[in-house]
């Protein structure tokens, strides 16, 4: 698993401090890793393992009110989070 996404360790890594929506989380290792994941991905990923859970959900806004969405926020399932952004871990 690990050589199939090498970006595993690192939203672990970054989940240890705060939690994260899917776009932040996509963004992030965009910028780390040659071929980093999109949204879509990590959401299914991070879904269906049981080392991470939904937080919350919050809306992205966007200018045309037909694109706005929610978006999961993942964190560690034995972590505690704030459910307001910057979403810190209790």
């Amino acid at each position: 698993m690990a050589k199939r996404r090498p970006w595993m360790a690192d939203i672990l890594r970054l989940l240890e401090s705060r939690a994260y929506t899917s776009a932040e989380l996509a963004e992030i290792l965009g910028q780390s890793h040659r071929y980093g994941p999109d949204a879509r991905e990590v959401t299914l990923v991070l879904r269906r393992d049981s080392r991470f859970r939904v937080v919350c959900e919050t809306g992205a806004a966007s200018l045309l009110r037909n694109r706005s969405h929610t978006l999961p926020v993942f964190g560690l399932s034995g972590a505690n989070y704030s459910t307001d952004h910057p979403f810190k871990r209790a």
